[in-house]
């Protein structure tokens, strides 16, 4: 979109700012990558009486020096000449932290608008500004907003359109350059001297938000009840999205009956019934198979997000920290691997927070153990045929299962010291609890929504296609009616025989596993192609059932996860060893898991 006004919203993590951007673009939002970094660059648009404007959200940073990529990006794009002005955006209850990035801000020459978020809890602490004296002393425009409760927005908005470029960036501080602590410590000063007599802080209501942090966190982050109740809020956040209500939402009935309908009118339009299937049992079933599960997919994206707003991830990773530093990983690691259960790639670009070149190398490792999304339909559709009414348990376990042999993994390598330990140490600031804002919780879940529609239409379609055009034709290329003569199976037959000891030796799961390197969502796709209906039920046994879900969980990552990790470690020979040692410990582990269970069984 081309616009008159282009502006760059900058301010530390968690001061709002996000939140601020998606109440002023609203359903506009586009998420990539900035060219060759692998920082996430979110922009949108908005219009006020005519007037368009872009907005872009620059990652959270602390300031503009050059030390990671988030501070890079941010620095390099204001100096790139396409930024009309900054959005500098300041947390009301801790404006130290925004002040001290806004001296940096102002060095820049651009026009800036100061906007205090969060006024509405900073008021309920005993905050009170002075507005005039603030803007009169930074020289700058100042604004106060509650961007969780969409205050403001519109006097946000107005104010852009008088945000001249070339304006004056303010009152800039005079700062000596050259020492790295002189120049801190002069920016804090000119900190604390723009707070005096410009902030006061009396005393705060009774049920203040940060009086409230302090009274859950006595709860959530003790010494007794913190893994508890944080196992509890797993165990109900699994529930909730694999249990009975993701079982009444579930959409398979509904997909048969519109695939059923779509048979019947293709027929009355006399369309070849090879053709018929090509496109019902073919590319629409295949990806109906992951779409069915989408339903309860999207509860845990929305699990996840609630879990994400009101700030309890910080507190989980801060709790998680102690116990895994014990085996070698860092705390600074955690947030990486928590990452891992959306999605494998996301997991690897976040390594980047890692300052320590061996502690990423060991995080990213570790990374493929931590179940994504995109399996999470193949453990559904087997768990519906083989364990119905127990789909929540079997996922939740599968997934617990995984993390066990992460920490087992992990545990081994600091055995035999791969990689020195003198890590960095764990820092995290712990924000206050808030209550999550359906907006902010809509917006995240949307965007995970579309990339995994996204990737069952471009890929899983495509796939299942494939799949089904070698299941219809034999070794001759010539039309078949039973897919045990086929190509695929011909294909299939070769590979089987591996897969024996773990306890599914037909064709139509090695063939499923093959798929599942491109994308995991072609192993949901393929299985409910070649065995559609129940018939999954009729070849596996609810040993070999598990024993596919453990090879699934624990093989090689995606092609796409492949591709960031060689990405991220500057080696295909990394990449190949990853994909290599994966299937190697999926075969192992699951090969252990049949057999052993097959004796005690007998």
């Amino acid at each position: 979109m081309d616009c008159a006004l282009h502006f760059a919203l900058v301010g530390p993590p968690n001061c709002g700012k996000t939140t601020l951007f998606n109440r002023l673009t609203g359903s506009s939002l586009q998420v990539g990558n900035w060219p060759g970094v692998t920082v996430e660059k979110r922009s949108g648009g908005a219009s006020l009486e005519g007037l368009s404007m872009q907005f872009t959200d620059l990652p959270g940073i602390c300031a503009l020096s050059p030390w990671s990529p988030e501070e890079r990006v941010a620095s390099e794009f204001l100096r790139s000449g396409t930024v009309s002005g900054i959005l500098a955006v300041v947390d009301a209850l801790a404006p130290q932290r925004g002040l001290y990035l806004l001296s940096q801000l102002m060095e820049t020459s651009l026009p800036i608008l100061v906007i205090l978020n969060r006024i509405d809890a900073a008021e309920k602490e005993g905050f009170r500004y002075s507005l005039p004296r603030l803007s009169r002393k930074l020289g700058l425009p100042v604004l106060t907003v509650s961007a969780s409760k969409g205050l403001g927005i519109h006097q946000v908005l107005s104010a852009c359109t008088a945000l001249k470029p070339g304006a004056a960036a303010g009152n800039t501080p005079y700062i000596p350059k050259g020492d790295y602590a002189a120049e801190a410590s002069a920016r804090y000063d000119w900190t604390e001297n723009i707070l005096k007599g410009t902030l006061t802080v009396s005393h705060p209501q009774k049920k203040s938000p940060l009086i409230l942090t302090d009274t859950l966190d006595a709860i959530f982050l003790s010494k007794f009840l913190g893994y508890p109740l944080l196992f509890l809020l797993l165990t109900m956040l699994f529930f909730l999205s694999f249990g009975p209500l993701a079982n009444c939402l579930e959409t398979s009935g509904i997909l048969d009956r519109i695939f059923f309908a779509l048979r019947q009118w293709l027929s009355a339009l006399g369309v070849d019934p090879w053709l018929q299937g090509l496109l019902v049992d073919g590319m629409l079933s295949g990806a109906g198979a992951a779409l069915s599960f989408l339903p309860g997919i999207l509860l845990l994206f929305f699990s996840l997000s609630v879990l994400e707003d009101t700030g309890y991830m910080a507190r989980a990773a801060f709790l998680l920290d102690a116990p895994l530093s014990r085996i070698g990983l860092s705390g600074k690691s955690i947030v990486a691997m928590l990452s891992g259960f959306g999605c494998t790639v996301s997991a690897v670009l976040s390594t980047r927070i890692l300052e320590n070149e061996e502690e990423r190398r060991r995080t990213l490792r570790l990374l493929p153990f931590f179940s994504c999304s995109a399996k999470t339909p193949v453990y559904l559709l087997i768990a519906s045929l083989l364990f119905p009414g127990k789909e929540w348990i079997v996922v939740s376990g599968i997934c617990v299962f995984g993390v066990i042999c992460a920490l087992g993994t992990a545990a081994i390598m600091k055995k035999f010291q791969y990689g020195h330990t003198d890590f960095s140490p764990f820092v995290m600031e712990l924000p206050p609890y808030t209550r999550p804002t359906f907006h902010a919780v809509w917006n995240r879940v949307k965007e995970r929504a579309k990339d995994f529609f996204a990737r069952a239409v471009s890929v899983l379609i495509w796939a299942c296609a494939v799949i089904w055009l070698l299941e219809s034709v034999s070794t001759k290329l010539e039309p078949v009616s039973d897919p045990a003569y086929s190509l695929l199976a011909f294909l299939g037959k070769w590979i089987a025989p591996i897969f024996a000891p773990c306890g599914f030796p037909f064709w139509q799961a090695g063939v499923a596993l093959l798929a599942g390197l491109t994308a995991k969502e072609n192993i949901a796709g393929t299985l409910a192609v070649l065995l559609p209906g129940t018939a999954a039920a009729s070849v596996f046994t609810p040993l070999s059932a598990m024993s596919f879900l453990i090879f699934v969980l624990l093989y090689s990552p995606c092609a796409a996860a492949l591709a960031a990790y060689r990405k991220e470690r500057g080696s295909f020979c990394s990449a190949a060893f990853l994909a290599l040692s994966q299937c190697a410990i999926a075969w192992i582990v699951s090969t252990a898991f049949f057999q052993i269970s097959s004796l005690l069984l007998s």
